[in-house]
């Protein structure tokens, strides 16, 4: 009964140390989901009409593309997260570099409606730190994918105003590795592993009030994503009697964000 608690209680301080700094998903956001508009530093990408991957940043911009139109591209993404300590140790978080794809495709129905549908990865990348490294009791691997099945919808209620919105599905596959040094007693490594999907939304509005000028507002809600993974526990020295696969729980959660052109 005493090794049963103590595994619980284990279990409940890797969780809540694993995920008290990284249980928000912002560090990981992207905003790469245009190779056209990341050439342009993103530009006025909420009302320019230059490509249908407007509809990512405010789905009112369908309105500006004619009859049916599809759009594939990816970025490539790589991070530089080099750290050196007091002692003069030297780590670096460099995952590996990844591709980032994302694909739009916007069809007019009549003279006043469009539908569309985005598919984008608004969240993702990795780091990897050494699982011995001076601050491992912060984090030693993160993974976050997200990918965004993201139907949408763009009413023009005149030649000058248009609406959208959006229904934003999202699946995420994520990884969270955290060590904790006990001293003498030895080290633990902690890594949650879990997939799940949740459901959001956007909204945006365009406005013209004369020929060449157009003001955009958009609107993204934020995500939760309550998963159900697993809990790996392993243990070095005496703390390796604490190691085993536990079940575990945490919400992930994406930031809302606004955005006006």
């Amino acid at each position: 009964m005493i090794r049963t608690n103590l595994k619980i209680a284990a279990t409940a301080l890797a969780v809540a140390s694993a995920f008290a700094s990284t249980a928000y998903a912002a560090g990981f956001q992207l905003t790469e989901q245009s190779a056209l508009a990341l050439g342009r530093a993103y530009a006025g990408v909420g009302v320019d009409g230059t490509d249908v991957s407007g509809m990512y940043y405010n789905p009112a911009t369908m309105t500006l593309h004619p009859g049916t139109q599809v759009q594939l591209g990816a970025v490539g993404v790589g991070l530089n997260l080099e750290y050196v300590g007091n002692d003069g140790s030297k780590e670096n978080g460099r995952a590996s570099e990844e591709v980032l794809p994302h694909g739009y495709i916007s069809h007019q129905i009549n003279d006043t409606t469009w539908v569309g549908l985005a598919l984008t990865i608004p969240y993702g990348l990795a780091t990897e730190y050494d699982s011995n490294w001076n601050h491992q009791e912060l984090g030693t691997d993160a993974k976050i994918t997200v990918i965004n099945f993201n139907p949408n919808f763009a009413w023009k209620a005149t030649d000058t105003l248009s609406f959208g919105a959006g229904l934003a599905l999202q699946y995420v596959d994520a990884k969270f590795g955290v060590g904790v040094n006990m001293g003498q007693y030895g080290t633990l490594h902690n890594e949650y592993t879990a997939d799940g999907f949740t459901w959001g939304f956007n909204l945006g509005m365009m406005w013209a009030p004369v020929e060449n000028v157009r003001f955009g507002v958009s609107y993204r809600s934020e995500t939760k994503h309550k998963t159900n993974g697993t809990l790996k526990t392993r243990g070095a020295g005496a703390m390796g009697s604490l190691s085993g696969d536990y079940d575990a729980s945490v919400t992930v959660s994406g930031p809302a964000w606004a955005m006006f052109n």
